[in-house]
């Protein structure tokens, strides 16, 4: 379930933050003890980010709007991932970094 939750987050905020005609990119990497997945998008103007540290719904209906990111924040944390973001140069991206435990390996 908390893949659904992170997966479905990411994919759903970037396609909605890209403009048209804009880019999406999902590179995945394993290494020994850890799966990484970054989902980044092309991006016009600068990223608000929250007093929280994430960044900030561009919807006008904020009450309602702008849990996904604190959503998969959480999710990775209670599943011993880390999530970090990076805004730079027009392009936006969310890193994922999964560890693997004994079962997966």
């Amino acid at each position: 379930m908390d893949l659904c939750t992170i997966f479905s987050n990411v994919l759903k905020n970037a396609a909605e933050a890209v403009e048209e005609n804009g880019e999406i990119r999902i590179n995945g990497k394993r290494g020994r003890q850890f799966v990484k997945v970054i989902i980044g998008n092309s991006c016009l103007g600068d990223v608000k980010i929250s007093k929280e540290g994430l960044p900030e719904t561009l919807k006008e209906d904020k009450q309602n709007h702008g849990f996904g990111i604190a959503n998969i924040r959480r999710a990775m944390q209670k599943n011993g991932g880390e999530f970090t973001y990076d805004v730079s140069d027009g392009w936006f991206q969310v890193e994922l970094l999964f560890r693997m435990d004994d079962r997966t390996r």
